[in-house]
């Protein structure tokens, strides 16, 4: 009986030792990036930009390298050329990138994404982008829905 009880004991202490080892490993750094076309975020105006506010809102400080694109049916991807970064970043920090040139996005962008210094790619929900490039083509401005009201 005494071996059963050791048996089972070392058994518990063993799945707790692996699940917390899942739980150390889950990433602490977690990133959101949110753009709109049309309105300059550090100021506030409306003008011919796409700004694009990259946040932390992990429990972990992370470094933000880049901002990129990838393109329909390739690996191709193109690197914007940011002022700002690479930046670190604490726990609920932002940066904000502002690039001045009207028509910044190609038509063919799948994925607009930041990527940090271990490699691990943070993006823009799909739907934003859709809009981005709607609104792009269009040549309205998506702050238009915060003027209508």
């Amino acid at each position: 009986m005494p071996g059963r009880l050791a048996a089972w004991y070392r058994g518990v202490v063993a799945a707790m030792a692996r699940g917390w080892g899942l739980v150390r490993l889950h990433p602490k750094c977690r990133l959101r990036l949110a753009a709109i076309n049309g309105v300059n975020l550090r100021t506030g105006e409306l003008s011919s930009t796409l700004s694009l506010r990259v946040t932390n809102v992990g429990r972990e400080p992370v470094v933000v390298s880049g901002i990129a694109l990838r393109h329909v049916g390739s690996t191709k991807e193109s690197y914007l050329p940011a002022r700002n970064l690479p930046k670190r970043l604490e726990p609920n920090d932002s940066v904000i990138e502002v690039f001045d040139c009207p028509g910044t996005l190609p038509t063919d962008a799948v994925a607009l994404y930041e990527y940090d210094t271990s490699g691990v790619e943070w993006e823009l929900p799909k739907k934003q982008l859709k809009e981005l490039l709607r609104h792009q083509i269009s040549g309205s401005d998506v702050g238009d829905k915060s003027r209508s009201h």
